[in-house]
């Protein structure tokens, strides 16, 4: 999720897709290297990795939390299911599983391809 850091706020603009590498929820260095570079293109920092739970849950699996030890951002998560309201969570560098407050406004955007 990219956008710009107002003080203690974030206002994200775009949310670049990235590719997973095999086995899970893995991102290769290429692809942090790819999105640094499309930020910085666009005068915007990467605020947080967006991570979605088709489950609907805000948990952490036990793959989840080993990877946010040692991420270098915040992460969003989204816990989504068909005809229900979305549910966020944001979970902080380093840490393993303490959902932290989030204040959160959604806008009407536009699409960004990758």
């Amino acid at each position: 999720m990219l956008g710009v850091r107002r003080g203690r706020e974030a206002m994200a603009a775009e949310v670049v897709p990235l590719a997973g590498g095999p086995g899970g929820f893995e991102i290769p260095d290429h692809e942090v290297h790819r999105v640094r570079a499309w930020a910085e293109n666009r005068d915007l920092d990467i605020l947080a990795l967006f991570h979605s739970h088709p489950s609907g849950s805000l948990g952490l699996s036990a793959a989840d939390r080993a990877a946010l030890v040692h991420s270098q951002w915040p992460w969003l998560v989204v816990g989504h299911r068909p005809g229900r309201a979305l549910k966020l969570a944001l979970y902080g560098p380093g840490d393993v599983g303490r959902r932290s407050p989030a204040s959160v406004r959604l806008s009407p955007g536009r699409d960004h391809a990758n």
